[in-house]
């Protein structure tokens, strides 16, 4: 299939209640299924690979679902990133995905 002018992606950014991080999430559909599934989540591995500290500010997943890729990015101006928060964000991301699309 040839490439189209048509947009098929979004983009919504969101400030944490602290103002200290931002979540932003790609929506991206796609014309084909990939199935539901994390692709990937990789900030664990990039941190203990190298030892940035600034790492710890930036976090990323990428899900997919069905033929939509769900891209979250967490970054914060100033402090570490809590793990429990990007969990956070993936649940309701996959909430909604299953509450409205399954």
């Amino acid at each position: 299939m040839g490439q189209s002018n048509e947009t098929t992606q979004k983009q919504l950014m969101y400030k944490d209640n602290q103002g200290d991080a931002f979540t932003v999430v790609d929506v991206i559909h796609l014309q084909h299924s990939l199935g539901k599934d994390m692709i990937s989540w990789p900030s664990n591995t990039l941190k203990q690979k190298q030892n940035e500290p600034t790492l710890d500010q930036y976090d990323t997943c990428l899900i997919a679902y069905n033929n939509i890729l769900i891209q979250i990015t967490r970054i914060s101006k100033t402090k570490p990133l809590e793990l429990q928060h990007m969990k956070t964000k993936i649940s309701a991301v996959t909430d909604y995905l299953k509450k409205e699309l399954d």
